[in-house]
This record gives structure tokens, C-alpha cells and sequence, in this order.
């Protein structure tokens, strides 16, 4: 595969970088007799090798510290997002979302993803190790994901294969300099049977119309002046025989059938949540009522204090002129 002149450029000076770094790495803690670390080799093969004393085999790669934190910097979003995602007030409402939306869903997932990506890349991009030099699977992770970006299609303008690139830079750095992830992928990895995943005739007959992605490499091989049977990418390119096809249509039916009750449900779901929104409305019309007669009631409320305070003013006022007049009906006892 052609390396494109950003790769290139990236590749060189990361190249320079690493090896001045392991240059440097290597002064503060030596190599010899009197140091756990024997000797780094690069093989012509690709990779790096760490010999370590007292070990039979040497370690694939060498963890350049400043690498390695940078790296654990990135890492440390993925179990903090999770931790996020997967409260009860967010799943309530990604599960809301899913149930009404899923074209929408589908489009946070890839929004998430990409704002990952484009906060990750430029953190480890000084970092970046020279792909001839990682780790014997990750070599490979890198080739086939290369292969995947010169395939993409989808525009004009190059910004998928740019998002797969960094997408493959970001996933590579992360896997070469972090065992836990790499050997549990290594030991799915063995599990696979390739057979089941390749494309079949029923694959290949839904792709080949598509023209988002050169699915086999076919459209490149065809400009290139060498065409690709759709015979050669797959042993199972095999027509279907009738029981074959019969069975698929049956399995085909279930599926349609359980489609057509899932949206039954959706459908079911909705107008529950329909009837629900109006029973919300008609509660809160109520309210705007309940809350406009309580201020009928507190207005005619002062109302009635003012008229009784007024009684009382004018009660008292009567008792008082009363009181004058008796006092001037009292004869005097000196006369």
C-alpha cells in the first residue's frame, strides 16, 4: 500500500522522535550486566524487541514513558464516558431516543465516536509510532484498516478516509502500548472462523450495485486495468439451491414478522406517549385555572378584611360618641 505524503511526513518524524526518546529513556536506566533491560533490537523484519533479563523470549515493542502517559491520558475518557452513559437518567434517555428515533441514535453514536477521535488524535499524534515498527497484530489491524480508507468512497472530499485513518491511528497507538487490550483481542482473535464472515453470493449480489465503498477492491483493480471476478473474493460465491432458498425465505418471514411486531409495540409505545403529552396538557390547563381562582380568593379575601376592618373603625367610633353623650346626662353633685 502507497503511503499517502501525511503519513509519510508523520511517520519520519515520529521516527526521529522515538528514537531519540528510547535514546534518552535508555541513558537514565542503561543497559548490561547490572540492568533488567539486556538489549532493544529492530529487526529487519519490522517491529522492536526488548530482551529482558531472565526472560527466554524478548517483549515485542518498548513503552516510551512519555508515550505511555499520553496514551493512559486518552484511555482514562473511555471508562469515564462509560460511567456516564450508563446512568439511569441518560439511559432513560438514549433508550427514548432508540425507541423513537433511531436514525438520530445512530447519529449520536457516530458523533460521540468522531469527538473522541478528534480529541485523541492530536494527543497522541506526536507520539505516533512508525507502523514498520509496531507490534507483529497491530502491524496487520493497521494494513487492514489502511486497505478499508483507500476503499471508502463516500465523498468527494476525502473527510471519510481522513476519519478512518485517524480513526486506525488512534486504535493501533492504543493496542500497541497496552497489553490488557491487545492479548484479549488476540485470543478472540483465534476464535474467528474467516469463513463465516467473508462474503457470500447473497453479500456479494447487495453490494455490487453500491457505490459508498470499492467493496473487494473491484472499481481499483478496474482503473488499474486489472478486473476482479466476483467469483474470487470468496470460496462460499455458490447459488443458493431450493432448500437453501426456501429456508431463507422462512427466515426471512420471522424477521419480517418480528420487525412488524416490533413496530406494532413502537407504534403502541407512541400512542401511550401521545395520550400521555395530552393528559399532561389537560393537568396543566387545570392548574392555570386552580391558580387563577386562587387569586380570585385571596383578591376577594382583602376584599372582605377591608370591609371588616372598615365595621370595626366605624364600631368604634359609634361606642366612643356614645360615651361622650352619657357623660354630659351625669348631674353635678357639687351643685
Amino acid at each position: 500500500m502507497v503511503e499517502s505524503e501525511e503519513v509519510k511526513s508523520v511517520n519520519q518524524g515520529t521516527r526521529n522522535f522515538h528514537e531519540k526518546e528510547m535514546e534518552l529513556q535508555m541513558r537514565d536506566t542503561g543497559t548490561g550486566d547490572d540492568y533488567a533491560i539486556i538489549d532493544i533490537v529492530h529487526p529487519q523484519k519490522k517491529g522492536i524487541l526488548t530482551w529482558l533479563r531472565g526472560y527466554r523470549y524478548p517483549f515485542p515493542g518498548f513503552p516510551i514513558k512519555d508515550t505511555v502517559m499520553t496514551i493512559a491520558t486518552v484511555k482514562r475518557i473511555i471508562p469515564a464516558a462509560l460511567k456516564y452513559c450508563f446512568q439511569k437518567p441518560i439511559m432513560f434517555i438514549f433508550g427514548l431516543l432508540y425507541l423513537f428515533s433511531k436514525k438520530t441514535f445512530i447519529k449520536l453514536i457516530h458523533k460521540a465516536l468522531e469527538a473522541f477521535i478528534n480529541f485523541a488524535y492530536p494527543s497522541i499524534k506526536k507520539h505516533f509510532l512508525n507502523p514498520n515498527r509496531m507490534k507483529k497484530p497491530v502491524r496487520e489491524i493497521y494494513r487492514v484498516l489502511s486497505i478499508g480508507a483507500e476503499r471508502e468512497m463516500r465523498d468527494s472530499l476525502g473527510l471519510m478516509k481522513d476519519k478512518w485513518e485517524m480513526g486506525r491511528d488512534v486504535l493501533c497507538m492504543l493496542l500497541e502500548y497496552d497489553n490488557a487490550y491487545l492479548l484479549r483481542l488476540q485470543d478472540i482473535a483465534n476464535e474467528i472462523n474467516l469463513e463465516e464472515i467473508k462474503l457470500d453470493a447473497a453479500d456479494w449480489y447487495y453490494v455490487k450495485p453500491r457505490n459508498d465503498y470499492d467493496f473487494g477492491g473491484r472499481k481499483k483493480a478496474k482503473k488499474e486495468g486489472n478486473p476482479i471476478s466476483l467469483g474470487s473474493p470468496t470460496k462460499n460465491f455458490t447459488k443458493m439451491d431450493d432448500a437453501q432458498l426456501k429456508r431463507f425465505e422462512s427466515r426471512r418471514a420471522a424477521i419480517q414478522g418480528e420487525f412488524d411486531k416490533l413496530n406494532q409495540e413502537r407504534e403502541g409505545l407512541m400512542k401511550q406517549a401521545r395520550q400521555f403529552q395530552t393528559r399532561l396538557d389537560e393537568i396543566g390547563t387545570i392548574l392555570l385555572r386552580l391558580q387563577g381562582r386562587f387569586a380570585e380568593v385571596a383578591e376577594e379575601e382583602g376584599h372582605y378584611k377591608q370591609i371588616q376592618d372598615t365595621e370595626k373603625r366605624f364600631e368604634a367610633k359609634e361606642l366612643e360618641s356614645d360615651k361622650e353623650q352619657d357623660i354630659g346626662t351625669i348631674p353635678n353633685l357639687k351643685t
